[in-house]
């Protein structure tokens, strides 16, 4: 990451920020981990697309909604269980 930091600017650029810096070395040791990719620091090579998320989040929404009704059902059963008793 000094490397990075202490790299020579061409004239008229700016030199990198040290987020940046922190930001990309981040993302290089952790794109397997997608956790970390997504709620981490944003690199511009890394953004995840609004349309990603959102079909990420109907995904998750419908899997909630089903685990839901499993739980439901499974409640049914044991208070007839419980009844039997």
């Amino acid at each position: 990451m000094e490397e990075k930091l202490n790299e020579p600017v061409d004239d008229g650029l700016e030199p990198k920020d040290v987020t940046d810096v922190v930001s990309e070395a981040l993302v290089q040791k952790t794109m397997k981990n997608r956790f970390l990719v997504n709620v981490g620091p944003r690199s511009k090579g890394t953004c995840v697309s609004e349309h990603d998320l959102e079909e990420e989040l109907v995904v998750e929404k419908q899997t909630s909604s089903d685990l839901w009704e499993v739980i439901k059902t499974q409640q049914q059963q044991m208070e007839e269980m419980m009844k039997k008793f």
